[in-house]
């Protein structure tokens, strides 16, 4: 499991695959997300701009 220090606020889930390196670029979340199952907080998640407060808590499929 990664663990991701925030700067700012939030950061979305997009911006999360990027900096675990399950995606490239920005813009490669859209299909990563269709085709590997995602959850945070234990609720599935599809929306790669879902912003993600610190203490939460996700995993890739």
């Amino acid at each position: 499991m990664a663990t991701i220090t925030l700067t700012d606020d939030y950061i979305t889930l997009g911006q999360v695959l990027k900096e675990v390196g399950a995606i490239d670029s920005g813009g490669q979340a859209k299909w990563y997300l269709a085709d590997h199952p995602v959850t945070l907080n234990g609720e599935l998640e599809a929306r790669r701009g879902k912003k993600n407060y610190a203490q939460r808590r996700g995993d890739a499929g």
